[in-house]
This record gives C-alpha cells, sequence and structure tokens, in this order.
C-alpha cells in the first residue's frame, strides 16, 4: 500500500533518512502498521485462546469451591483483563496508523507544493 502511494519523487523523499534521525519516514510508517498488525493478531488470538478454555461456573460455585477452582477462577480473569488490555491497546494502535496515513498526507501535500514552487519560473 505505502509503495503505491504518491510519486516516485515522493517515494524517494519518504526513502530519505534525515540526518538527526535514525530510521526513514518510510520505514517509521512501516513499523507502525507492522505494529498495529501484530498486535491485532496478538489479540485476537488471546480471545481464541480464551474462549476455547470457558467453562461455565457450576451453580453452587461459592460454596464447595476447591483451590484449584479458584485458581481456575484466578487464571481466567487475569487472561480476559490481558485480552482486554490487548483488545484497547489494539485500538490505540489503530488510531496511531491512522495518524501516520494523515501524516503521510501531509508529507505528500508539502513535496507537491514544494514541486510546484520549483518549477514556477
Amino acid at each position: 500500500m505505502l509503495l503505491a502511494f504518491g510519486n516516485e519523487a515522493f517515494q524517494r523523499v519518504l526513502a530519505t533518512i534525515p540526518k538527526e534521525g535514525k530510521h526513514s519516514a518510510y520505514e517509521q510508517i512501516a513499523a507502525s502498521f507492522c505494529h498495529f498488525i501484530l498486535v491485532q493478531f496478538f489479540a485476537i488470538l488471546c480471545a481464541l485462546i480464551f474462549k476455547a478454555h470457558y467453562e461455565p461456573l457450576p451453580p453452587n460455585f461459592h460454596y464447595v469451591a476447591s483451590d484449584a477452582e479458584l485458581a481456575l477462577l484466578a487464571l481466567r480473569t487475569i487472561g480476559w483483563c490481558f485480552g482486554f488490555f490487548l483488545l484497547a491497546y489494539s485500538g490505540a494502535t489503530g488510531v496511531a496508523a491512522t495518524m501516520r496515513i494523515f501524516r503521510l498526507t501531509l508529507m505528500f501535500t508539502k513535496v507537491q507544493m514544494s514541486d510546484k514552487n520549483s518549477d514556477k519560473p
């Protein structure tokens, strides 16, 4: 997707490594998308794992709960909290990836404007 965006001159600008930075804008945008996709994958994987291991509690759970059942309940609760954290974090990385796309469009506009200004006599 990123390679199809803009023209050749813009892609060269994206691939240029700035003097004060370690990574080009293209690398930063690609890393942001990769991070977003990986977090989404792990959130889905976590949801599938904890959904597959779901067992409803017996109706008289509070009266006959053994140590193993209490440990299972604690693990289930921790797993669900971790899954919810991944869900919320994946939403935040989605917003970050969206803002990277917006930044990319702003950079494209600046390059196009500078090209127009350089073409004028």
